[in-house]
């Protein structure tokens, strides 16, 4: 729940992912549970919207019954929306996930 008066409407243009360093221009650090075939968690705040993965935009982890990707923004956001993107090879790998939004660093499955 956001706060009354804490969100703006230039807050839905903001790729916050990237909103990290002392600009606020650079990626925030990501984590994942592990990486395969070079596809490190930190393409997941590099900015780019291809969902093919050969575009190296695309995260990879390990083949796992739970496999996780977080980010730390840094800050405290008021998360008004968020754009999950699959790789268009292979959909199904996006099936079926779960998205947990938290300010608790000791609480789910992440770093």
């Amino acid at each position: 729940m956001c706060a009354t008066g804490t969100h703006h409407a230039a807050n839905f243009a903001t790729n916050w992912a990237r909103a990290c360093g002392d600009g606020r221009d650079e990626a925030c650090a990501a984590f994942q549970s592990s990486t395969t075939n070079s596809g490190g968690a930190e393409r997941g705040v590099d900015g780019g919207l291809s969902n093919n993965y050969f575009d190296n935009e695309c995260t990879h982890t390990g083949l796992s019954h739970t496999p996780w990707w977080s980010v730390d923004l840094g800050q405290t956001i008021c998360v008004t929306g968020l754009r999950a993107l699959g790789r268009n090879s292979a959909p199904e790998r996006t099936n079926d996930f779960t998205i947990y939004i938290s300010n608790d660093k000791s609480s789910g499955d992440h770093h």
